[in-house]
């Protein structure tokens, strides 16, 4: 995913914010959050591991972003079963 100028922006000035209010420079609060994301990033189940799990196991649904989305649940009368729909 690109990042727009306004994102860009926006992530700069949380960077600052968080910086003047702990007394810290905004490079500091960078270098923390980097270092925090790869932390993260290391100790996070690798994708192909978790989809063999999960399929394992036998999930159906599967959220890889952590996008969460408004659905409805509905009944079928011509299948005779649970659907979901996605509400726009």
């Amino acid at each position: 995913m690109r990042k727009t100028p306004s994102k860009l922006n926006r992530l700069a000035q949380r960077l600052l914010d968080m910086a003047g209010g702990n007394g810290v420079s905004h490079t500091t609060v960078r270098r923390w959050v980097l270092e925090v994301i790869e932390l993260l990033a290391a100790r996070a189940e690798r994708l192909e591991r978790a989809l063999k799990r999960i399929i394992r196991k036998g999930g159906h649904v599967v959220l890889i972003d952590g996008t969460l989305v408004c659905t409805r649940r509905w009944y079928s009368r011509d299948n005779r079963r649970n659907n979901i729909e996605i509400a726009r």
